[in-house]
This record gives C-alpha cells, sequence and structure tokens, in this order.
C-alpha cells in the first residue's frame, strides 16, 4: 500500500489502522504494542524552532 493510498483512506475514514477518534486503548495497543515513550506538552513552553534540535525557547 503506497503512502497516498494511506492517506486517502485516513481523509476518507477519519482512521488511521486501528486509531481513531474514540478508540478503545486496549484495542489500539493489542494491534500495535504499548507506546515507547508517553508525555506532554506544556501549554507554557514552545516547540523547540531554533537553529539547534537541542535549543529551547521560551
Amino acid at each position: 500500500m503506497e503512502i497516498l493510498d494511506v492517506l486517502t483512506n485516513m481523509a476518507k475514514t477519519g482512521r488511521l489502522g486501528p486509531v481513531f477518534s474514540g478508540a478503545e486503548w486496549s484495542d489500539v495497543t493489542a494491534v500495535l504494542g504499548e507506546p515507547w515513550d508517553i508525555g506532554t506538552m506544556s501549554r507554557n513552553r514552545k516547540w523547540c524552532r531554533g537553529s539547534s534540535p537541542t535549543e529551547t525557547l521560551s
């Protein structure tokens, strides 16, 4: 399957494989496995857009 087919199907259905709004965590992890990392981004911080990946903006 080509990436364009995947994106077209996602645009039509709102699903990316087992992942969709309202999907049960257990159903998704049964197919894809547990995530390797889980985290959040504080609303008080911005994504790094500097010249180096380790440089942060405040």
